[in-house]
């Protein structure tokens, strides 16, 4: 799953307003401290990407952006990279805080309905205080059940996991839970395939580049 292409990964950003604990959560996720964090604001100032295997839904690449809100000297162009997470990403998660929820919230909810991208909220830092019944009632209806969280607290972590796994499951897109086959479907089952290939001169000495060997796994997932 490691070698899995980006193209073929879910992209998954992670956006919300700086010091609200993206970078945090991509290290709850991944169990590990991969992206820098600090109770400084705008302490992520590039696209950090981290390529995972979020079982049963596969491989998924994490993309933790800039904060919205980025007031810094260099705010411009952090935000134009941020900006541009909306032509790759096929699932947001929106951070916020309890009880917090402001334009830029509001900025990135509109946007990702405009371009028909999933979206889920997660709400941070519960360890501070507790969201009101309120609150989450309104999330209800703007971007659906909200999955609360404290990414301070890493022994929440497969509780959290197990959550989030649920939440993807009902908004991913439909091409990632079933992709559509690539010659499965053409080949009875226990028929022979003979796939005839032209010989790649940019591939090493006994290897098939990856279409080659996803016709094969197709074809052999199919029972040919």
């Amino acid at each position: 799953m490691e070698k899995t292409p980006k193209s073929n990964r879910l992209h998954i950003a992670l956006m919300g307003r700086t010091n609200v604990g993206k970078s945090s959560l991509l290290n709850l996720m991944a169990g590990q401290d991969i992206a820098i964090t600090s109770p400084v604001a705008g302490t992520t100032t590039d696209i950090v990407e981290k390529a995972m295997e979020l079982l049963p839904l596969g491989p998924v690449l994490f993309l933790d952006t800039a904060g919205l809100d980025d007031t810094s000297q260099l705010a411009d162009a952090r935000l134009e990279k941020t900006a541009k997470i909306f032509d790759r990403a096929d699932v947001i998660f929106l951070l916020t805080e309890p009880d917090i929820w402001t334009d830029f919230e509001d900025t990135v909810l509109n946007e990702a309905k405009k371009r028909k991208i999933s979206i889920l909220t997660i709400i941070n830092k519960i360890d501070l205080k507790s969201p009101s019944a309120d609150f989450l009632e309104a999330l209800q209806q703007k971007t659906g059940r909200a999955i609360s969280v404290s990414c301070a607290d890493m022994s929440s972590r497969d509780t959290f996991l197990n959550d989030l796994k649920q939440r993807i499951s009902e908004i991913i897109p439909d091409e990632f839970i079933a992709a559509p086959p690539l010659i499965g479907d053409l080949l009875p089952p226990g028929s022979l395939a003979v796939l005839v290939v032209p010989i790649d001169l940019q591939a090493p000495k006994g290897r098939l580049i990856l279409p080659q060997v996803q016709t094969i796994r197709d074809a052999l997932d199919n029972d040919a």
